[in-house]
């Protein structure tokens, strides 16, 4: 019998004005319990709304399983999947700040809407400092394989 393991990796990267990086990052993510049961509601047509948002934001505390939002989501955009292949969805958004966008960026996760909505994912890691000028990029893949 086929077990089915979901992974999440992502890359976190900012980069200056001449796009030289500054900081990269490849952490491991949580899958939460919502994104779980999202996957079920897709999987039987319950739920027919794929996960095009990430949200960034300036919490802290550790990714745990009953996650439903960041714990301080700064900001949400949409997101155009990457076409999902051999098992592997991959998420990519480069994030750019304005004036007043100045924050310690140190958490991300996917989302179905555009504002609330499904949760998927969070993950947390090293500060990554934001401002006018420094684009902050999040690369999410998903992996579907056998446990």
């Amino acid at each position: 019998m086929d077990k089915l393991k979901v992974r999440g990796d992502v890359k976190i990267i900012t980069k200056n004005s001449s796009g030289q990086t500054l900081q990269y990052e490849e952490k491991k993510n949580m899958v939460v319990d919502v994104g779980l049961d999202q996957l079920a509601r897709l999987l039987t047509g319950d739920e027919t709304t794929a996960m095009g948002y990430i949200a960034v934001g300036t919490g802290t505390t550790a990714p745990a399983a009953g996650n439903t939002e960041l714990e301080v989501e700064r900001k949400r955009e949409a997101v155009t999947p990457g076409n999902a292949t051999s098992g592997v969805a991959t998420f990519e958004k480069e994030f750019t700040f304005e004036t007043g966008e100045e924050w310690s960026i140190t958490e991300a996760g996917l989302f179905d809407a555009a504002a609330s909505g499904n949760m998927f994912d969070r993950f947390t890691f090293s500060a990554k400092a934001v401002e006018p000028g420094i684009a902050l990029t999040i690369i999410i893949t998903i992996t579907f394989e056998r446990a």
